[in-house]
């Protein structure tokens, strides 16, 4: 892989990652129990609690 090709796919994992980050700010503003969204979304529970809502 080259590493402009190495770059694109590093670019698109952070931006799934961001993906996830604002479902789970979703979540939490709705009142879904951090256990749940930690498993629907594969986060862990401290990146979760850190999210600012």
């Amino acid at each position: 892989m080259s590493g402009k090709e190495q770059g694109r796919e590093e670019g698109r994992e952070e931006g799934r990652e961001e993906a996830i980050k604002e479902i789970a700010k979703e979540m939490k503003k709705s009142k879904i129990s951090t256990q749940l969204i930690e498993k629907i979304t594969g986060l862990t529970k401290e990146t979760i609690e850190n999210i600012k809502v």
